[in-house]
């Protein structure tokens, strides 16, 4: 499979995952992996929300009330990430 081929499967897989998480009509959810700066999972693991277009450096604050900085962003286009209802995972630290 070309490159091109890959990045237009990657794009319609994301598609798909982001149609799927809309719920009854109403808002999409997007469901992003949270892990640390040692790839080791975070305390909560996923993360839910409304908006899709986070950016390193910004904060985001969980359900439970703690705060994170996103200091990296992989695999939005990784089509077995969206396979599994993921827009991308987050490397997190505490803010």
């Amino acid at each position: 499979m070309t490159d091109a081929a890959r990045r237009a499967e990657a794009e319609r897989a994301a598609v798909r995952a982001q149609e799927d998480c809309r719920q009854d009509d109403g808002p999409a959810v997007f469901r992003f992996l949270l892990r640390d700066a040692d790839e080791e999972p975070n305390d909560p693991a996923v993360f839910v929300t409304a908006v899709h277009n986070w950016m390193v450096g910004e904060a985001l604050l969980t359900g439970d009330g703690a705060r994170f900085r996103i200091i990296g962003i992989e695999g939005e286009d990784a089509p077995t990430l969206a396979e599994h209802g993921l827009s991308a995972i987050f490397t997190v630290e505490r803010a």
